[in-house]
C-alpha cells in the first residue's frame, strides 16, 4: 500500500511538472489540477466516469481545454467549427489516432486499420471500403435475419412466462451469432449454446478486469508491458480465420460473400498502392491484394469494434422502447406497415425506407453513443488552431458523449426525441454535433453495416414482442466504468409480452 501511495504522489508531481512546462507550449492556460488529470486529488479518472468528467470540465473551462490523462498532456475541443476542421479540414495535420501503448510493433494489433497510419493506412482503408457498399450489405441481410429468428425463439418461453430478461446477454450472444456469420462464415450457435468457447472467448477478451482499466487509466505507459504477462485474448479468434482462410484457399468455387471471403478477392486500388515511377510508365497494373496477416486482423478488428457497441446501442434502445410506449407504438405501427408490403421478407431497400425506426436508432446513438471519445494526434511540427498553438504529438480529445449532452446543441438532452432527428431539425443543426460514428476519412468504416444490422433486429423483435419495463428495471440505467472508453450499461433488465396482433403475410 506504501508503495503504491508513493508511486501514486510520484506521479503526481510528474503530471503537475509537464503541466507547467506545456503551458511554455500553448497560449492557453493549463489547469493542472483538471479532472481529466488522472493523479488530481478531489476528481481522479478512477474515482469518476469519462463522461461526468468530460460534461463537467466542458462545463467548468469551455469548448477547449487542456488536460492530462497519466500525465500526458490532451487538448479537449468540444466546439462544431475546430470539431470539423481537426477531423475532416484539416485531417492531414491530425491524420492518426492515439498509439495504444507500442501496439504498431504487435503481429495483429498494428495491422488493425484503427492502428495503422500514413500510406498503410490509406492503403487498407480505401481497399476495405468496398467491402461495405450498398450492394455488398445487400448479401448480409439474410444473414442477420437468420440469426435475429434465432433470438426471437430463443426467448418466446421466458416471454410467455414474463421472466425478467438480462437484455446485454441476450443482444451479445446474438451480435456474436451475426459476427461469426457474416465476418468467418461459420455457425457459432451462441444463441443457442450461450457457454460455447465462442461466447466464453469472447467475454474474456472484452470484459476486461476493473483491476487493469485501472492500472491503464493511472498508468498507461505500462500498457506496453501488458502483453508480456497476460495471454494475447485475440489468439482464439485469430486462430479461427487462418484455419478458414486455409480452408477457402483449398477449396475452388467458394460462394460464401462473408466479409472474410470479400477481403480475401478484395484488390488493392492502383491508386492507393507503392508502385514505382517505373511502373507507372511501363502501365503495369500488377493486381495486390491484402496480406494474409492484414486480412486476419481486420476480421477480429470487425469483431473488437462490431461486437460490445452494437450489443449496447441494441440494450439502450430496447430500454427506451420499454420507457415509452407510445413511442413503441409508433414504430411498430411503420415496422408492420412495411413488413406486411413486403410478406415479412425485408430487403435492404425496406429497411432504409423505415424513418421513424432510423430516427429512433439515431437519438439512441445520440443519448448513448458507442464511444465516450474520440482522439487525434497532431503530426505538424507547429500548428495553430484557433490561436493555440500546438506541437507535433499533442493529443487531441473529442467528448462525443460530452458534445451529445450539451444543451447548447440539445435541449433537455436527457430527454429520448427521436423528433430531433426528424429531416427538419436535422436540417438546422450543425451536423459536427452528432458524432457517434466519427467524421472524416477516419470514421467507423463499419457504419452502415452497424446500422442495417440494428435497424433489422429491432424491426423483427417488434413483430413478436413488445419490450416492458418490469421491478428488476433500473432507474435511471447505470453505466459499467470497464467498458475502456465504451458507453455500455451494468444491467437491463426488461419482460416481453408477446404480441398477439402480428401482422399477417399471405
Amino acid at each position: 500500500m506504501l508503495l503504491c501511495l508513493s508511486l501514486r504522489n510520484g506521479l503526481r508531481q510528474v503530471a503537475r511538472a509537464q503541466a507547467r512546462m506545456q503551458v511554455r507550449c500553448w497560449t492557453i492556460l493549463l489547469e493542472p489540477d483538471l479532472l481529466t488529470d488522472a493523479f488530481a486529488d478531489d476528481h481522479a479518472s478512477w474515482k469518476d466516469s469519462q463522461e461526468n468528467q468530460d460534461i463537467y470540465c466542458m462545463k467548468k473551462y469551455g469548448h477547449v481545454h487542456g488536460g492530462f490523462i497519466g500525465g500526458i498532456p490532451i487538448l479537449y475541443v468540444s466546439e462544431p467549427s475546430l470539431v470539423k476542421q481537426i477531423l475532416v479540414k484539416d485531417f492531414h495535420v491530425f491524420p492518426n489516432r492515439k498509439p495504444f501503448g507500442n501496439m504498431e510493433k504487435d503481429k495483429l494489433l498494428g495491422k488493425m486499420l484503427t492502428a495503422l497510419t500514413g500510406e498503410k493506412w490509406k492503403i487498407v482503408r480505401n481497399t476495405l471500403t468496398p467491402t461495405y457498399t450498398s450492394g455488398k450489405l445487400k448479401q448480409m441481410v439474410y444473414l442477420i435475419e437468420e440469426a435475429s429468428q434465432y433470438l426471437i425463439n430463443s426467448l418466446k418461453n421466458k416471454a410467455e412466462n414474463g421472466e425478467p430478461i438480462e437484455f446485454i446477454k441476450s443482444f451479445s450472444v446474438l451480435t456474436l451469432d451475426v459476427i461469426a456469420s457474416c465476418a468467418f462464415g461459420m455457425k457459432s450457435d451462441c444463441i443457442d449454446n450461450q457457454e460455447s468457447e465462442f461466447v466464453h472467448q469472447a467475454n474474456k477478451a472484452f470484459r476486461p478486469s476493473p483491476k487493469l482499466i485501472y492500472f491503464v487509466n493511472i498508468m498507461p505507459f505500462l500498457i506496453q508491458c501488458i502483453p508480456k504477462f497476460l495471454p494475447n485474448p485475440f489468439d482464439y479468434f485469430q486462430k479461427i480465420a487462418d484455419r478458414t482462410i486455409d480452408m477457402r484457399q483449398n477449396q475452388k468455387d467458394f460462394s460464401r460473400k462473408d466479409f472474410l471471403q470479400i477481403m480475401l478477392e478484395a484488390e488493392i486500388p492502383s491508386d492507393a498502392s507503392n508502385e514505382t515511377e517505373e511502373d507507372k510508365n511501363l502501365q503495369k497494373e500488377t493486381k495486390k491484394t491484402l496480406t494474409r496477416d492484414v486480412v486476419i486482423a481486420q476480421t477480429v478488428l470487425f469483431i473488437l469494434a462490431g461486437h460490445e457497441t452494437t450489443t449496447n446501442t441494441l440494450t439502450f434502445l430496447a430500454y427506451e422502447l420499454a420507457l415509452d410506449q407510445d413511442l413503441q407504438e409508433k414504430l411498430i405501427k411503420e415496422v408492420d406497415d412495411v413488413m406486411t408490403n413486403c410478406k415479412g421478407k425485408l430487403t435492404y431497400e425496406d429497411v432504409k425506407s423505415m424513418q421513424f425506426l432510423e430516427m429512433v436508432v439515431a437519438e439512441t446513438l445520440r443519448k448513448y453513443p458507442p464511444a465516450v471519445r474520440t482522439d487525434r494526434v497532431c503530426v505538424e511540427d507547429e500548428y495553430n488552431l484557433d490561436g493555440i498553438i500546438m506541437k507535433k504529438g499533442i493529443e487531441v480529445g473529442i467528448p462525443i458523449y460530452a458534445i451529445h449532452h450539451n444543451p447548447e446543441f440539445y435541449s433537455n438532452p436527457q430527454i429520448f426525441d427521436p423528433e430531433r432527428f426528424s429531416a427538419e431539425n436535422k436540417a438546422k443543426r450543425n451536423p459536427f454535433t452528432y458524432l457517434p460514428f466519427g467524421a472524416g476519412p477516419r470514421n467507423c468504416i463499419a457504419m452502415r453495416f452497424a446500422l442495417l444490422e440494428i435497424k433489422l433486429v429491432i424491426a423483427h423483435m417488434l413483430c413478436n414482442y413488445r419490450f416492458q419495463t418490469c421491478p428488476e428495471t433500473q432507474f435511471p440505467v447505470q453505466f459499467d466504468n470497464r467498458g475502456m472508453g465504451l458507453l455500455q450499461p451494468k444491467s437491463v433488465k426488461l419482460t416481453l409480452q408477446m404480441r398477439i396482433d402480428q401482422p399477417k403475410f399471405n
